[in-house]
């Protein structure tokens, strides 16, 4: 996932998030507040706020299979075992 920031264009790379998702439903407030978690765990990402995801945003499981968000923005992950996701494309980002 990479974040640009809304006033500059600027890319900023975000590290790997690894979150544990315990529901079948996330909601994109949930989703986005993970990504803020791991922008502001190094110093040189923690100056940004995470605004939104941006239109190429993408989650997808191991096989890659796209989970489409509703029309309230959360995910629906369903009951399957113990699976990996991919967030994927780009979350705006404005400076703190």
């Amino acid at each position: 996932m990479t974040g640009r920031v809304q006033e500059t264009g600027q890319e900023v790379y975000i590290k790997f998030i690894d979150y544990d998702i315990n529901t079948a439903v996330y909601s994109k407030a949930d989703l986005l507040k993970a990504v803020q978690h791991q922008l502001s765990s190094s110093r040189f990402t923690r100056q940004f706020q995470v605004v939104d995801f941006d239109k190429d945003a993408r989650v997808t499981n191991r096989y890659g299979d796209l989970y489409i968000a509703g029309t309230d923005g959360s995910v629906n992950f369903g009951k399957d075992e113990v699976q990996q996701y991919l967030l994927s494309g780009h979350v705006i980002l404005k400076k703190s």
